[in-house]
């Protein structure tokens, strides 16, 4: 019998760290389990645990410091009247980071409190998205539980002895939805063991009595299809498909595709660059092709699931490549997007009978395993025989197997457990195994897991760094003999800066000033390199360097200028050019958090095609090595230094051209308004006065423009006298200044235009002095439209 009988809440007892509570049985890490029943009573328990633990640690944690009540993780708010148990909590947007950092996540608990957590309210986030939150607003149900009888039901709270108070508000550390959602679908399968088509039917030797098959036994559907006599053209068909199928393929992943073909349970590891993603979707091309066969083989769609929903757009770009008919089986509330006509009738406003119609007649149907948990029954009654799952090895057990449709007769699991592992951030982890995924479990268990050995992604250099994990990794072809990376004086691009400066703690996370200056520098000078952002990615360690290193990126350069900042856990997967990373620990005692795991190190070192950067030498010629912010500044020559001035330019204009928008956008809404509504006190002098404000933003925009387009007329003159010897490398701004007066002189500028300053000055005149000045004006009339979209 499970501890947790009940739909996953918190309640008093829970939460309170005084009273012993009972161990769940652990994950076992070898052996079979006792039945069924017993596999998913230790996962019901486990995820349930692993959630109210972290809710209790944080509570804790939130009683015994002050210093904790103060940090980015809490919210001063004044409870506003909504409707019924939905209320209006307002609190001060400025405080928080709201581009880089995950708040008020939908269907998340949040806790309001009055005497620092003694007692409180519970609430659930039901709306928030990021312009409101910008705003300083969100939306919250108040609740004291969950009915048990009703899927996803909650029993709401009376709001009014709440209304028009003030409150402090923590949001839960662990996200509430998946939780619970993972655990309603496995008591679901707990209690219809006894029915007909019982949960996980055909997997159990494998996942509940750790027996290896052997000789292995194919799925089902397989079996099948190899007694049938197909006629000359269809046999023909799918063994075209079949051989071009391995013709695209290396060596080791046509071994893994016969292997999976073998396997009811199957396994697939792919180190970094291998091709993982590649060879899940050469599998579903092949079943895809067994699905158009007239027998009925696979009636249902086959159901890729995976940890995110970026993932899932990787898997069906690559999908359409040969079928169309696929759907991501997101909610309502994910932002639309196309894969095809399918995708597009699922993305319309339909009946539950109908979107259910169409996800049945889907190719490849893909989603979170979250969302699978959560539609369940829906997926239940779809008649999939095929479960893909990628990054197979980053999902906890209970995820994936709550993730398994009734009926379900081929498990295909895709992943790498020598890469990142499901997450726990408690003692349950390491005690209970809850950081074991059912991949590796298997694989413990002696279960057949060929690995894909052939990597496309990295220079050799920059794979010997995991060769060590993976001894028997080979370089293709392609990964050889790549040019050096620009602005770098390293035969092997790859470098690592060891600094003293010291990281700060914000409540559980941390980040590092000095090292987010210095990533911020190191971008800024690759890109003056010509490197296009889209071909650089700056990993850290913590979530909170990211709005660090972002805020350090807006100061120099005036804007992101398309470079994405993620954390390494988000990266699995993807791949790069140039990956600076960000570790962010440095302290005295040596103490690296979750650092010291080899799984997150293997993917920070293999994120890379190219290498990370020092020393460093400009394109020009200038060679310095970069140890500090201020090193990459001297390391940027004159020529540069031009170049990098217009790329300012153009990103002020473009931040410009971007207020003009929302400007005029909110003026248009504030005279629609005005229009169907009595004029409120102050509306007219609001309207008039953002008329003003957008008449002044639109002439600096253009006299900004036309800077912008001086400075670039003249940078390419710079560059003609580089080449022709007449500025160097070594010249100071005051050098380069009074040569251009000298070449004005000698008639190598063109005469200025009727009221210009004159090229030289529109060159350099300098630039950077251009812009340090118009900067203050840039945040000036930013600061002014964003108070107005306030107010309003």
């Amino acid at each position: 019998m499970t501890l947790h009988r009940g739909p996953l809440f918190p309640t008093d007892a829970d939460l309170c760290s005084t009273k012993p509570r009972k161990s769940p049985k652990p994950i076992k890490r070898f052996g079979p389990y006792k039945d069924v029943k017993d596999l998913l009573e230790v996962h019901i328990d486990l995820v349930s645990e692993a959630f109210i633990r972290s809710v209790r640690e944080q509570l804790d944690k939130f009683r015994a410091d002050a210093a904790f009540w103060e940090s980015a993780t809490c919210y001063s708010v004044e409870v506003k009247e909504l409707n019924g148990a939905d209320v209006e909590v307002h609190f001060d947007a400025s405080k928080y980071v709201w581009d880089e950092e995950r708040r008020f996540l939908f269907h998340n608990l949040v806790f309001l409190t009055q005497n620092h957590m003694q007692d409180f309210v519970i609430g659930l986030v039901i709306g928030s998205d990021k312009e409101q939150l910008k705003k300083g607003s969100a939306i919250i149900k108040l609740i004291r539980g969950v009915d048990a009888k009703g899927r996803g039901k909650f029993l709401e709270l009376d709001a009014q002895p709440y209304l028009n108070r003030k409150f402090t508000l923590m949001e839960s550390r662990a996200f509430y939805f998946p939780h619970l959602h993972v655990t309603n679908a496995l008591r679901r399968d707990l209690k219809d063991l006894k029915n007909a088509e019982a949960p996980l039917a055909d997997f159990h030797d494998e996942i509940v009595f750790s027996r290896v098959q052997n000789p292995p036994e194919g799925p089902l559907y397989l079996q099948s299809f190899r007694k049938m006599r197909l006629d000359a053209s269809e046999s023909k068909s799918l063994n075209k498909k079949f051989q071009t199928l391995q013709r695209a393929m290396s060596s080791s992943q046509r071994n893994a595709l016969k292997s999976v073909l073998t396997h009811r349970v199957a396994l697939v590891q792919g180190p970094p660059g291998t091709g993982k993603t590649y060879e899940g979707c050469k599998i579903a091309e092949y079943l895809v092709e067994l699905k158009k066969l007239p027998y009925d083989l696979l009636p249902g769609p086959i159901l890729v699931v995976t940890t995110t929903n970026h993932s899932v757009r990787e898997f069906l770009s690559r999908c359409l490549d040969f079928s169309d008919k696929v759907i991501h089986g997101y909610s309502q509330k994910h932002d639309k997007e196309t894969y095809g006509p399918l995708q597009d009738q699922y993305n319309r406003d339909m009946s539950s009978s109908e979107r259910l119609k169409l996800m049945r007649s889907a190719d490849v149907l893909s989603m979170t395993t979250t969302r699978a948990a959560y539609i369940r029954p829906t997926l239940d009654s779809l008649h999939i025989k095929v479960v893909i799952v990628e990054e197979a090895a980053r999902e906890m057990e209970g995820f994936v197997l709550a993730s398994i449709p009734r009926g379900a007769q081929h498990l295909i699991l895709l992943g790498d457990h020598k890469q990142l592992r499901p997450i726990c951030d408690n003692a349950l982890g390491y005690s209970h195994h809850l950081t074991l995924s059912l991949f590796e479990r298997l694989i413990n268990n002696g279960v057949t897991c060929p690995m894909l050995n052939e990597q496309r992604r990295m220079r050799p250099e920059i794979a010997d760094l995991i060769r060590s994990i993976y001894p028997a990794l080979t370089d293709h072809e392609s990964t050889r003999n790549r040019p050096p990376v620009e602005g770098v004086d390293l035969r092997v691009p790859v470098f690592f800066l060891d600094h003293q400066e010291r990281e700060v703690q914000d409540g559980s996370g941390f980040y590092n000033p000095w090292e987010a200056k210095m990533v911020a520098m190191l971008c800024h000078y690759l890109l003056v390199q010509g490197h296009p952002a889209e071909e650089i990615t700056i990993l850290a360690a913590y979530r909170k360097q990211i709005a660090c290193i972002s805020k350090e990126i807006e100061e120099i350069r005036g804007t992101r200028f398309g470079i994405r900042v993620c954390t390494i856990d988000g990266f699995q997967g993807e791949e790069n050019t140039i990956i600076i990373l960000s570790l962010v620990r440095s302290n005295p005692e040596g103490k690296i958090g979750f650092l010291r795991e080899d799984n997150r190190t293997c993917v920070a070192l293999s994120r890379a095609k190219n290498g990370g950067p020092l020393p460093l030498k400009c394109r020009h010629g200038r060679t310095i090595g970069g140890k500090s912010p201020a090193h990459f500044q001297k390391a940027l020559c004159c020529v540069c230094r031009v170049h990098a001035a217009v790329q300012n330019a153009q990103a002020f204009l473009d931040k410009g051209q971007d207020l003009v928008e929302k400007t005029e956008e909110s003026l248009t809404k504030l005279e629609d308004e005005l229009e169907t509504r009595n004029p409120q006190p102050g509306d007219h002098e609001t309207r008039d006065g953002l008329k003003g404000r957008l008449a002044s933003l639109k002439k600096s925009v253009r006299n900004w423009g036309y800077k912008k387009m001086q400075a670039e007329e003249g940078s390419q003159l710079v560059d003609e006298w580089f080449k022709e010897g007449l500025i160097h490398c070594e010249d100071t701004d005051e050098a380069l200044q009074v040569k251009i007066l000298n070449f004005r002189g000698l008639n190598r500028i063109p005469a200025p235009s009727s009221g210009d300053m004159g090229l030289g000055v529109a060159i350099y005149g300098f630039m950077d002095v251009l812009v340090e000045r118009w900067k203050p004006t840039w945040k000036r009339l930013a600061h002014e439209i964003k108070k107005y979209f306030n107010s309003t």
